[in-house]
């Protein structure tokens, strides 16, 4: 009896579970990236296609390979922020600050360099170097740069979610930033680019799976419902 009241039990859950998941779409931002496609060789983001350009940076594109090591666990890294436009309109870039996760510092990275802090737009100088136009608050890294594109590659053990950029060059006018930064509620992934969370998630040891897929399916369920209370 106790045995098929368990299996009810968790049949219900998962019912509900499964009509939460096809009723609500969420927000990706801060969210794992876990299709593979998403981190497969050369992924592009441009201008109109999940970025917002300003002046010469209308004509800007972000590309990405991230690559995971099957047996260290480690991650690498793989950018390329580009002005693509053309002759005079090629641009420079000055800066760039790619989010990290609160409490990230140089040392969890390999390869990484520039100055982590937190970047507001309310501070028009941080730095000795001008923010134009950044939407929002943002922690990370600023990386400078020196030509029309600026390449990064490093190393670290934590996993790639879904987060924001910006980007300038030396006027004051070109800058870009991916369209998300303006919308962290958006529910495209297309909006944000992959980059490195603060911390990489534990993989349960296979004899706890059972458990842990029930109480997964219990967890999917408060989630939702505090979604729904948060909205309604």
């Amino acid at each position: 009896m106790m045995l098929r009241n368990l299996a009810l039990t968790v049949g219900l859950l998962a019912a509900t579970a499964a009509t939460a998941s096809a009723d609500t779409v969420y927000p990706v931002y801060n969210n794992y990236v876990t299709d593979p496609a998403d981190l497969a060789t050369n992924v592009t983001r441009g201008v109109g296609t999940g970025l917002t350009g300003s002046g010469a940076y209308t004509d800007f594109g972000v590309e990405w390979t991230i690559t995971q090591n099957s047996t260290t666990g480690v991650w690498t890294y793989n950018y390329t922020f580009a002005d693509t436009g053309s002759g005079n309109d090629l641009k420079n870039i000055s800066h760039l600050i790619l989010e990290l996760s609160a409490g990230a510092t140089l040392a969890d990275f390999t390869g990484l360099a520039g100055t982590v802090g937190t970047y507001d737009p309310a501070d028009n100088n941080q730095q000795g170097q001008p923010n134009p136009g950044l939407p929002g608050i943002i922690y990370g890294t600023k990386v400078d740069g020196g030509s029309p594109s600026l390449t990064l590659s490093f190393t670290t053990n934590r996993a790639p979610v879904w987060g924001n950029f910006y980007v300038k060059d030396g006027n004051n006018t070109n800058y870009a930033y991916n369209t998300g930064f303006t919308n962290l509620d958006s529910t495209n992934k297309q909006d944000f680019i992959a980059r490195p969370d603060g911390a990489t998630p534990v993989v349960p040891e296979p004899s706890s799976l059972a458990v842990a897929g029930v109480g997964g399916i219990g967890l999917m369920i408060l989630a939702a419902r505090r979604r729904k209370a948060r909205q309604g």
